[in-house]
């Protein structure tokens, strides 16, 4: 009895599979890929797919990573990606991957089935940052900044801010544009991405129907747009009159939008501002600052007014008017058809109260 227990550790033991299992694959057989780029083929199918990956450095060699940029031509996503993995001796691992990133063409065509494929794959992070490419996504990727510190790190702090905070960039993830796509009364927006030598210039945002790109800010447009959108509190203005030239910075930002019903309805925005002037051609410590918040309250109104209008003759609802109107009445699809007649020319009330509290460590 004694020996039959002997040989039951033995059976139990060659049960086990233990490292046999072909679906883990070491860290040193892995190739992670950093950023993926979505491009219009030039032949060969629809899509050239360009691929970011991030090559370790070899032994004991110190510094950053060295990365690789590879594309191919194929009918559909999926087929692209798989004739990429026949080019390696290594598995493609994208569990890393925090950037995607839509050349202009192929975005101006159809955005919705690219947001759709990348939010169904289990391994590309809901988080991962979306962006335009500009003039196309593997131009973008080929970028490589002298501070980078490994293959993609450039753009995630900028997309992160935690290495710099810019007002003129925009952040995007991959969730919420799948959430913004397929929600009423709520348009998808995405970051511009340029390349400019061995750096990347990042001052515009593109804004989209549930479909396609329809358009493109300008980069003081997409500072108005980032105020707005986020409650951007690092934002300066600039005041350029025969009487008063000055530059403010707001230290404090808040802003309220509602949709007020009457004869007309009409879009209401309300933004607080409190800041320090930051630059001015002559002393502004002893005279009258009211005139100076009259004034710079006006070059708010006339930005946002520009910006929402040009947005509007899009038809497009980046800030969720939509939502905020449905949301108010009970009248469910009857409520929404309303809105989407009357939104191309729905009239926006805007009014921006500045408060100067200072003028620096100077008078």
């Amino acid at each position: 009895m004694t020996r039959a227990w002997i040989f039951v550790p033995i059976v139990l033991a060659l049960l086990l599979s233990g490292c046999m299992n072909r679906s883990f694959k070491d860290i040193d057989k892995r190739l992670f890929v950093t950023a993926i780029g979505v491009d219009r083929a030039e032949e060969n199918g629809p899509y050239k797919i360009s691929l970011k990956l991030g090559i370790p450095s070899k032994g004991s060699e110190k510094g950053p990573g060295q990365a690789e940029v590879v594309s191919e031509q194929a009918e559909s996503i999926p087929e692209a990606l798989r004739l990429l993995k026949a080019k390696f001796d290594k598995e493609l691992d994208f569990n890393h991957t925090k950037m995607l990133v839509f050349g202009e063409p192929v975005v101006r065509r159809s955005v919705d089935p690219l947001i759709d494929y990348f939010s169904r794959r289990r391994d590309i992070q809901g988080i991962a940052f979306v962006a335009v490419g500009s003039p196309i996504a593997e131009e973008v990727l080929k970028v490589t900044p002298k501070s980078e510190t490994f293959p993609g790190n450039s753009l995630f702090l900028t997309f992160e801010e935690n290495g710099t905070s810019s007002a003129y960039s925009v952040t995007a993830y991959l969730f919420d544009c799948f959430r913004r796509l397929n929600e009423e009364g709520l348009d998808p927006y995405m970051p511009v991405i340029e390349p400019e030598g061995d750096r990347y210039r990042i001052n515009r945002v593109a804004l989209f129907d549930k479909t396609r790109l329809v358009g493109i800010l300008s980069p003081r447009e997409t500072k108005s747009f980032k105020e707005l959108l986020q409650s951007y509190r690092k934002m300066d203005m600039i005041v350029r009159s025969p009487r008063l030239d000055f530059t403010l910075f707001a230290e404090k930002y808040d802003r309220d939008f509602s949709i007020r019903s009457g004869s007309r309805d009409r879009i209401a925005v309300r933004v607080k501002i409190a800041g320090i002037v930051e630059q001015t051609k002559a002393p502004v410590f002893e005279q009258d600052w009211s005139k100076f918040e009259v004034a710079a309250g006006q070059e708010v109104n006339e930005q946002y007014l520009s910006m929402l209008r040009r947005l509007q003759s899009w038809k497009v609802d980046p800030f969720g008017f939509g939502l905020l109107y449905k949301a108010a009445r009970y009248r469910g699809d009857a409520d929404w058809k309303r809105w989407q007649r009357i939104y191309p020319s729905i009239e926006f009330d805007v009014r921006t109260k500045v408060k100067i509290t200072g003028t620096g460590i100077l008078k």
